[in-house]
């Protein structure tokens, strides 16, 4: 008998327990944060999205709420609403360094130097030696045709992390822009050693050696690119199998896809994998009838983002690559 009483006496308390808990809006707020956290690490973002908001529904001077709500934005391409988030986080907690960065990597994209150095400044203050407050600073810099000052802001960054890639890619990209050819070709190919997988930079390196009129390099660096994205795994489904005269004439290559299977297929990834260089400005592809030969036709732009559709354009081609990867498509040859 007693213990019935003391198990009905444990549940009533277990019940007053939980709807205190339900009523305490600190908790309430806390458990809609987490909950959306788990979503956006799931990828889930549109869940996240209405998680973080009905935080916020609690607590509007909610500052973690509306910085993790502006990354959500951000991966649903929401722009407008991914500044407004970011911009509340860091007027309601100037001390959040995370949320400066990643705003001032949009005003950075919107070409919107002034702000986005404001950020740059506001991360120093918190940090003095961070290092993705000096990349951003760099890459401000680079944007805004101010070169030197570029240099300096990836130097730091390089003193503080040698083993940083973006500081190296970043002087890099200086260095053309100043017409210093060997010290961006070492540049980029420290990058390249520090991240294999980043392909921006053997695009880059790429175009360099297509600017010099070496046409076999350009090549190989291409190939090193299939070879050690995702693993290789680009690499098993297409072949880049250049023509260097073509290559250095008409600034295109040719490409074959290997015939794989019986029937013969191939892999029309190809397709996909070059257009997401012409999403980095880098070029586009076309095929002829046959559908055996490819051309990557260069139309390299200095020229940087503009606008947070383009930046759109940007991220969604690095996507379409991610994708193609993960995914085969077959396509008969004729």
């Amino acid at each position: 008998m007693n213990r019935r009483i003391g198990l009905v006496v444990y549940m009533v308390g277990l019940l007053l327990l939980l709807c205190s808990c339900s009523r305490d809006p600190n908790l309430a707020k806390q458990k809609y944060l987490q909950s959306g956290q788990r979503y956006f690490d799931r990828g889930e973002y549109g869940r996240a999205s209405i998680q973080f908001r009905k935080a916020l529904q609690i607590d509007r001077q909610y500052a973690e709420a509306y910085y993790r709500l502006g990354l959500t934005d951000i991966k649903l391409q929401l722009w407008g609403d991914a500044f407004r988030s970011l911009d509340r986080a860091t007027t309601l907690d100037p001390n959040k360094l995370p949320a400066h960065l990643k705003l001032g990597d949009l005003q950075l994209s919107a070409q919107q130097w002034e702000d986005a150095r404001q950020q740059v400044a506001a991360a120093l203050k918190l940090d003095s030696k961070n290092v993705d407050a000096y990349v951003l600073s760099g890459q401000v810099e680079f944007r805004s045709s101010h070169f030197r000052d570029a240099v300096q802001a990836f130097q730091q960054a390089e003193r503080l992390a040698p083993k940083d890639s973006r500081a190296q890619a970043g002087l890099g990209e200086v260095n053309v822009v100043l017409q210093e050819y060997p010290q961006a070709e070492a540049h980029y190919t420290r990058a390249i050693e520090l991240d294999p997988t980043f392909l921006p930079t053997y695009l880059n390196l790429a175009e360099l050696y297509r600017m010099e009129n070496q046409p076999d390099s350009a090549m190989r660096v291409l190939r090193q690119a299939t070879a050690n994205i995702a693993g290789g795994v680009v690499d098993s489904m297409m072949s880049l199998q250049g023509q260097a005269a073509s290559f250095a004439g008409s600034s295109s290559f040719r490409v074959t896809p290997p015939c794989i299977g019986t029937p013969p297929e191939c892999d029309s990834d190809l397709t996909f994998y070059v257009q997401s260089f012409g999403a980095l400005g880098m070029g586009t592809i076309s095929a002829q009838d046959d559908g055996t030969e490819w051309f990557w036709h260069h139309k390299h732009r200095h020229d940087p983002i503009s606008e947070p559709a383009s930046m759109a354009l940007f991220g969604s081609g690095l996507a379409v690559l991610g994708g193609v990867i993960r995914r085969r498509l077959r396509l008969k040859l004729r």
